[in-house]
């Protein structure tokens, strides 16, 4: 545990991952980087917005809404309708 929670470890991994950091001491540094420079402003305040049971399954409807309007098997509206019926069901 105490490897990824290393500053100079985290700090390797996250350049070559080009990710946001989760560790207060790489902020500002990562503030610099014009690619990462917006998650970085919003990292100390972002929340998740799903608060039920099964995230798994709430993470599946939502990609199964992208793939189903990028493929034509939905219009936007009927995916999005279909996705937040599955997600209410996790709750």
């Amino acid at each position: 545990m105490d490897f990824a929670t290393s500053s100079a470890n985290a700090k390797s991994f996250l350049e070559r991952a080009q990710k946001p950091t989760a560790l207060r001491s790489l902020i500002a540094e990562q503030r610099q980087d014009d690619t990462l420079i917006n998650f970085a402003d919003e990292v100390l305040t972002a929340q998740s917005w799903y608060r039920g049971q099964k995230p798994a399954q709430a993470d599946e409807a939502i990609r199964a809404m992208i793939d189903q309007v990028a493929r034509g098997e939905k219009t936007p509206e009927e995916a999005i309708d279909l996705a937040v019926q599955k997600v209410n069901e996790t709750f």
